[in-house]
């Protein structure tokens, strides 16, 4: 999957300490004054995202796949997104911002 950013939406990006994800839904919110970022599955896991209801149980938020990478452009200041995995499953989020 190829991912298109509109390079002069960006500015400097920044590094972000890695999400790590479990059957416990752990809710991410970004640093402040952040307009975008990039996250990209680099566990061995499907990862789940949605609302604080998320659930892979119940097919409750989208899934993402090992390597998938997904852009937030243009976020508000109070974007807040929670991330989960299947119970007895764990993964990792990398994350950049700008």
């Amino acid at each position: 999957m190829q991912t298109i950013i509109r390079t002069a939406n960006i500015g400097v990006t920044s590094s972000q300490t890695a999400i790590n994800v479990t059957a416990t839904a752990a809710k991410y919110t970004p640093p402040s004054g952040t307009r975008g970022i990039k996250l990209q599955v680099q566990g061995t896991d499907y990862v789940w995202e949605g609302g604080s209801n998320v659930d892979p149980a119940t097919n409750k938020g989208i899934y993402w796949i090992v390597g998938e990478t997904v852009v937030y452009d243009s976020i508000s200041a109070d974007f807040e997104i929670y991330f989960r995995c299947a119970a007895g499953k764990t993964s990792i989020l990398g994350v950049v911002t700008w």
